[in-house]
Parts: structure tokens; C-alpha cells; sequence
């Protein structure tokens, strides 16, 4: 598992793996990147080759906080595998960057 986040001053990149046994990672990388003075933040999940619902819960936490903060978030998720998992459980539109989220033709009714 390589699940090593690189911080720049509004970017947490992960990669690998992540679900709730190591998921303090992320959520170490948020507090570090807003604690830091960070003025948007970019959650960059590209790299992300499996997430649990962990993941999703702490961003959602991520979001609030920031909203709080008065600093725009955003996660950036090309993989249609990860994308996937916003648009189920409906937080594609509240998390996703509008350019990463599904294109309406790949929505599908059940």
C-alpha cells in the first residue's frame, strides 16, 4: 500500500488505499493544510486505487469544516471506479469538481 499524502499549501494528494484503518491520514493532511492557513482546498483522490466509506464520511466532515472556515473544498476523482461511489451515494454534487463529476449520459435509472 502507498498511501503517502503530499501537502502543498491547498492540496492533499492521497494514493492507494484508504479505508478506516488508515483514513487518520487524511484527516491529519486536513487539519495540517487548514491549521496551516490554507485559503481553498483541494482533495486529489487520482491516485486513490480503493476508498471505504470512511473516506466519504471524512470528507463530508472536511467539507463542513471548511464551510464553516469560510474556505472553498473540493476533491478532485477522474476514476469512474471512485467517481462512482460519490454519485450512489448522492455527494457527487456537493464534493465533486463539476469537470470531474459524471457527464449526465453516464447517469443511468435503476
Amino acid at each position: 500500500m502507498d498511501l503517502l499524502p503530499r501537502i502543498s499549501p491547498t492540496t492533499i494528494s492521497l494514493s492507494g488505499e484508504i479505508d478506516h484503518s488508515n483514513i487518520a491520514v487524511l484527516t491529519t493532511a486536513v487539519d495540517d493544510a487548514l491549521s496551516g492557513g490554507a485559503t481553498h482546498l483541494t482533495v486529489d483522490l487520482d491516485e486513490v486505487t480503493f476508498m471505504g466509506s470512511a473516506v466519504l464520511s471524512a470528507l463530508v466532515a472536511t467539507r463542513r469544516r471548511c464551510r464553516r472556515d469560510g474556505v472553498p473544498m473540493s476533491v478532485h476523482c477522474r476514476d469512474p471506479r471512485m467517481r462512482r461511489l460519490f454519485l450512489i451515494t448522492g455527494l457527487d454534487g456537493a464534493l465533486l469538481r463539476e469537470h470531474d463529476a459524471v457527464p449526465p449520459a453516464h447517469h443511468r435509472s435503476a
